[in-house]
């Protein structure tokens, strides 16, 4: 859908139809609401506080996010309103101006008053369909729905309770009708004209949007999973009738309404003083359409004539003559002084100097030396050597673990780096091949049982986990009998060795059909920890050891230590990201806007650019799926789970190569450009060594928080070369 707009959009801004102040003005204040939404919450929000970080900490990221939702939803509600309105205007003539339905005498028509109460009339039939529905769906199909019962009543827990309807209701009614039914059929309009198919296209275009509107919302928890988008198929096809017939203005209101009165239901169950008058604003709000409507008429005196010229067939693009260009000759300008160009290759090649005297060039962990094949092949050997056998039916699913967790930053802060050295492969996780055997298909419930197993870069098999089925059945044994079990282990796996270990908790999970048991022991031997504990974790499902885990216990005072320092990082490095996403989203918009205007743009460059930048997209996604593979669910088959990552991966790489490409055309339609180009290039990898060498001295010089494990994500691919 918002293929449609951003497609819509370049070809009306081409011929001067758009009209920008509108829709932004609406975009930016339904954006606020949802702003005001989050900080609406702020009670809420404390609920989940890390009491590890500084409370003002946990208030800059709030704050944050309210302004990250805020910027998001300013540019894709701006966006969806402008091509909505645009293209409506341009393919049926016979509705009224979208942004002129409000203003006099307009609204003070018997056109429009009839339209809004329309959209509350249709309220009761929407309303009167859902209840026939689900009575006969769950009376006569059996479907279940547990969304029914879903209300939520911390919405009282909001300082402002009814804003949390009004503001969600809003965003979904204008924004869903302008997204789901303006766009792609006022666009399949535009088509259908230009081959003479005018009805056939709508047609088509009626039932995308109605599957994707109902698929749009199949989230909700349902069984079957098809039952939301049964259920608003009939709607979104009622919606697409009223567009067509009359505009946007009676879905809006019918919209808006239905949902304000759903999501506020908390409220009108409730008997207190502060919901009547959370009732009042709920009430007050849903109206306003029908207020704006009765007070232009009574400013009016009377029932007013609609205007010829505020239908869409009147309205006509400025008439902008255009000027033949000046050809001049322009220098070659730089925001840097040539001073500073001169110096910067000589910077560069101290800071690349300074980069190989400094670097290590070496891990502190060993490397990983097998291929995924050779791993999975050894997993399957230390199954079969456990007895395990494995049909067909399972999949192997693999991926490198190639970073430090919190239990290596801890010793290796805490004990120094031979301690850690000392402790990796035993109790410390080295980087390793993770093999996961899981199946696809075949009962659900049977399909939670998998097999994990865990090989070092050597090819030692140092851990094998057993993943049961909850309601799989299986011995109840008493605390006794479970303690002996996982001590005649400890003595097969660790010989003399388990003398040393000490019992520190037993804890029961009662099951449907077992009980099964975790013990934790220490081991008391001396491995240089000033602070926490080498410890053995085993799983006892049933009589059936499923795991034997080491690891080292952190103290909960590190671990919040850990945590509060790196709070301001994670603040300046989402800063970072929001201003990044930010500068592309605007050198993309200035690209379209300049592209179609035909000026001061290199179709070219974007052409190339976006070429090259979405193959190598395509090629990412692809080299990846490994990585997405080991970690898909179970309870859906692992093809459709495949489609949807990577369809989803594929358009995010659309837009992306497009938001680039588009910052490109512009700096490429620069004057001299391609000598400012050779400038810009030399300037910045004479930079980028000159970083590389400050940041290396810098680990250098001060001591490292975290051993040095390398970049192995590469290693999880089909071709890390290509990584």
């Amino acid at each position: 859908m918002l293929g449609f707009c951003g497609v819509g959009l370049f070809f009306m801004i081409r011929h001067r139809w758009v009209l920008w102040r509108q829709p932004l003005l609406w975009g930016l204040f339904i954006a606020f609401l949802l702003g005001l939404q989050q900080l609406n919450s702020w009670p809420l929000l404390w609920m989940g506080y890390d009491t590890a970080l500084p409370a003002s900490g946990f208030a800059i990221r709030q704050l944050l996010r309210a302004a990250a939702t805020f910027g998001l939803f300013s540019m894709l509600l701006t966006v969806s309103f402008m091509a909505a309105e645009t293209l409506s205007r341009r393919a049926f003539p016979h509705h009224i101006q979208f942004w002129k339905v409000w203003s006099r005498p307009v609204s003070a028509s018997k056109i429009i008053f009839g339209e809004t109460f329309a959209g509350y009339l249709l309220v009761t039939l929407f309303f009167a369909y859902e209840i026939v529905l689900y009575f006969f769906a769950q009376e006569k199909l059996g479907w279940w729905t547990p969304s029914d019962t879903l209300l939520n009543p911390d919405m009282f827990a909001t300082y402002v309770p009814s804003l949390a309807a009004v503001a969600q209701a809003a965003q979904a009614g204008f924004w869903e009708e302008s997204l789901f039914r303006a766009a792609p059929l006022a666009a399949a309009a535009l088509i259908g004209d230009k081959f003479g198919k005018r009805r056939t296209f709508i047609g088509g275009a009626m039932i995308l949007q109605a599957l994707v509107f109902a698929s749009g919302h199949a989230g909700y928890a349902n069984q079957p999973a098809y039952a939301r988008v049964v259920e608003l198929i009939i709607p979104s096809f009622v919606f697409g009738a009223l567009y067509l017939a009359f505009g946007l203005l009676p879905g809006i209101v019918l919209h808006f309404t239905y949902d304000t009165v759903w999501m506020s239901l908390p409220l009108f169950v409730s008997s207190t003083a502060r919901a009547h008058l959370e009732q009042v604003i709920v009430a007050l709000a849903v109206l306003v359409p029908l207020w704006v409507v009765l007070a232009n008429r009574i400013r009016v005196g009377s029932w007013a004539e609609v205007p010829h010229e505020v239908f869409n067939g009147a309205w006509k693009p400025r008439e902008i003559p255009e000027a033949p260009p000046e050809i001049t000759a322009v220098p070659v300008r730089t925001f840097i002084s040539p001073a500073v160009l001169r110096a910067l290759p000589v910077i560069g090649l101290a800071g690349f100097v300074l980069w190989i005297a400094a670097s290590p060039f070496h891990t502190d962990v060993p490397p990983i030396q097998i291929t995924r094949n050779e791993a999975e092949q050894k997993a399957r050997q230390a199954l079969t050597e456990r007895g395990i056998q494995l049909d067909e039916s399972w999949r192997a699913l693999s991926r490198v673990e190639g970073q430090p967790g919190e239990q290596n930053r801890f010793v290796w802060q805490k004990a120094g780096p031979d301690a850690y050295k000392r402790l990796v492969g035993s109790y410390l996780t080295p980087p390793h091949w993770f093999v996961r055997f899981a199946r696809f298909q075949g009962d659900v419930a049977e399909r939670a049982e998998e097999f994990q197993v865990f090989i070092d870069g050597s090819g030692r098999v140092f851990r094998v986990n057993h993943d049961l089925p909850e309601a799989r059945p299986g011995k109840s044994l008493a605390q006794e009998e479970a303690r002996k079990i996982a001590t005649d282990t400890l003595q097969v796996r660790l010989g003399p060795h388990a003398s040393s270990l000490q019992e520190i908790s037993a804890e029961a999970g009662k099951r449907p059909a077992r009980t099964d048991w975790t013990f934790v022991f220490k081991d008391t031997q001396n491995y240089g920890l000033p602070e926490g504990e080498p410890r053995i974790a085993i799983e006892i499902a049933g009589d059936e050891v499923v795991d034997v885990a080491r690891y080292i216990y952190v103290p909960e005072e590190w671990s919040r230590n850990e945590r509060r320092q790196q709070n301001i990082p994670g603040i300046l490095r989402t800063v970072c990201t929001v201003l990044l996403v930010g500068i592309v989203v605007g050198a993309s918009i200035l690209g379209i806007v300049r592209w179609s205007r035909r000026r001061n743009f290199s179709t070219h460059t974007f052409y190339r650019l976006y070429g090259l930048l979405f193959l190598i997209s395509v090629v990412n996604v692809l080299n990846s799926w490994p990585i997405q593979a080991s970690e898909a669910s179970t309870a859906q088959p692992l093809a459709l789970q495949a489609a949807i990552v990577l369809s989803v991966s594929l358009v995010f790489g659309i837009f992306t190569a497009a938001a680039l490409a588009l910052a490109g055309g512009v700096l490429a339609a620069k004057a001299n450009a391609l000598a400012v180009l050779r400038t810009d290039i030399a300037a910045g990898v004479s930079l980028g060594f000159a970083l590389a060498g400050i940041s290396a001295l810098a680990r250098y010089v001060v001591p490292s928080m975290s051993p040095l494990w390398g970049n192995l994500s590469a290693a999880s691919t089909f071709l890390p070369i290509l990584t």
